[in-house]
C-alpha cells in the first residue's frame, strides 16, 4: 500500500492495542476512544499473519490507499479493514452481546459518502464458515437498513436481504474477525472516521482551531499635547488578533474614565484577514483633550476586548515662556480624528469621538 502523509506527524497517534484473544468490548462511555490512524498503522495487501490491525483487504486492489490530512483516499475495488487478532477473531456470545447491537454502534464518514460498511465473521464460531456482512446500499445512513452477506452460512443465504435484526438472530453467538469498509470497483472515495463498539478511528488530520490573541499597539506610547492635536506628528494604532470578519467597536476612555462615543456611527469596524485594522495620524481636537492617559479598547462582538494606552503630556516649557494652564471650562468638544487612510478604512465619513459631558480641568489649546 502506497501510504503518504501530508503534514502529517508522530504527535497525532494513538497506538493500536492488539492482543491476540483480546476482549470485546459493547459501546458505551465507558469504552469510547478517539483513536487517530497513522500511515505506519496501515498495511497494504495482508500477508499470512499479518491479518491483525488496519489492513487492505484485497490481494489486488483498484489503486493503492493513500493517506493525506484529508483522510484515506481508498480506489475500489478496495476494502480497509480492522482485523482484532490472526486466531478466529473475537467470541461474541449472541445473548450479553449481539450483531444488532454492534451494527448500532458502527457508522462512517468519507468525502463522497459512497462505501460499505462491512463486518467479516466466522458464522458458527470456527474457521470454516466464513461470510462478510454489509448493508445492502452503499452510504452511511443505510448502516441501519437491510444487510446481504457474501457467503452462504448456516441460516443465512447469499442471495438474501436481511433487516439487522434478523441477522442478529440468524447468528447468534459468532466469532467476529474484523469491521470496516469496502469500495466497489470505479468508486473512488476518501474515508475520513470509521466508528465501531463505541471507539472512533480518526484517518483525517485533526482540525485544529485557530488561536486568537487581540491585541491592540498604540505608537507612540507617549506623545506631547502639541503633537496629539492637529497639525502634530499624531499616533497610530494597529490592532490584530481578533476573530476575521468579526465587527470590531472601537472607544477611547479620557483620563476621567469616560468614554468617547462615535460622533457619526463610525465606531465600528469589519477585522480583515489579520484579525484587525491599522490606521494612521490619529490626533485629538476640541477642548475636552487634557494631559493625561487616554486608553483606546476594541471589543468584539462576543464582548472580548483588548486595549493598549497612550499618554499625553505636557509640552516642554522655552526660557522666559508663560507656562500653560488648565482651564475649567466644563467643554464636551474632545473628538478624535483620523488621517484620509484611517477614514476610508473604517469606511465612515471621519473617525469622531465626542466626548462625554463632563466638568474639570481641562487643557486649551
Amino acid at each position: 500500500m502506497n501510504l503518504k502523509t501530508s503534514r502529517r506527524t508522530a504527535a497525532l497517534a494513538t497506538g493500536l492495542a492488539v492482543v491476540a484473544g483480546s476482549t470485546l468490548l459493547i459501546a458505551g462511555p465507558a469504552s469510547a476512544a478517539e483513536i487517530q490512524v497513522t500511515a505506519d498503522q496501515i498495511q497494504g495487501s495482508i500477508e499470512p499473519g499479518a491479518y491483525a490491525g488496519w489492513h487492505e483487504g484485497y490481494a489486488t486492489p483498484g489503486a493503492p490507499a493513500t493517506l493525506s490530512d484529508a483522510g484515506l483516499t481508498m480506489t475500489g475495488n478496495s476494502q480497509i479493514i480492522y482485523g482484532y487478532n490472526e486466531t478466529g477473531g473475537v467470541a461474541v456470545d449472541g445473548v450479553g452481546v449481539t450483531f444488532a447491537q454492534l451494527v448500532e454502534s458502527a457508522s462512517y464518514a468519507s468525502v463522497s459518502d459512497s462505501l460499505y460498511f462491512q463486518v467479516p465473521v466466522f458464522a458458527d464460531g470456527d474457521d470454516t464458515t466464513f461470510t462478510t456482512l454489509r448493508p445492502e446500499l452503499p452510504g452511511a445512513a443505510n448502516v441501519g437498513g437491510n444487510w446481504v452477506a457474501s457467503e452462504t452460512v448456516p441460516g443465512i443465504a447469499n442471495d438474501a436481504v436481511y433487516t439487522v435484526d434478523e441477522l442478529s438472530a440468524a447468528l447468534g453467538s459468532f466469532n467476529l474477525l474484523s469491521f470496516g469498509v469496502l469500495a466497489n470497483a470505479g468508486t473512488v472515495d476518501t474515508l475520513q472516521s470509521v466508528t465501531f463498539d463505541g471507539d472512533t478511528y480518526n484517518f483525517a488530520a485533526p482540525v485544529v482551531a485557530p488561536v486568537f490573541d487581540p491585541l491592540v499597539v498604540v505608537d507612540p506610547d507617549t506623545i506631547y499635547f502639541s503633537d496629539v492635536r492637529p497639525g502634530g506628528a499624531g499616533f497610530a494604532v494597529t490592532v490584530t488578533g481578533f476573530t476575521p470578519g468579526d465587527t470590531l467597536t472601537i472607544s477611547v476612555i479620557d483620563p476621567n474614565g469616560e468614554v468617547f462615543g462615535s460622533a457619526d456611527g463610525g465606531d465600528t469596524v469589519i477585522a480583515d484577514a489579520d484579525g484587525g485594522f491599522a490606521v494612521a495620524d490619529l490626533t485629538f481636537v476640541g477642548e475636552g483633550i487634557q494631559v493625561g492617559t487616554y486608553t483606546f479598547r476594541v471589543t468584539d462582538s462576543a464582548g472580548v476586548f483588548a486595549e493598549d494606552a497612550i499618554a499625553v503630556i505636557a509640552d516642554p516649557v522655552a526660557a522666559g515662556a508663560p507656562v500653560p494652564t488648565l482651564a475649567d471650562t466644563g467643554s464636551d468638544s474632545g473628538v478624535l480624528v483620523g488621517g484620509a487612510a484611517a477614514l476610508l478604512l473604517l469606511g465612515a465619513a471621519g473617525m469622531l469621538f465626542a466626548a462625554a459631558r463632563r466638568k474639570g480641568a481641562q487643557v486649551t489649546a
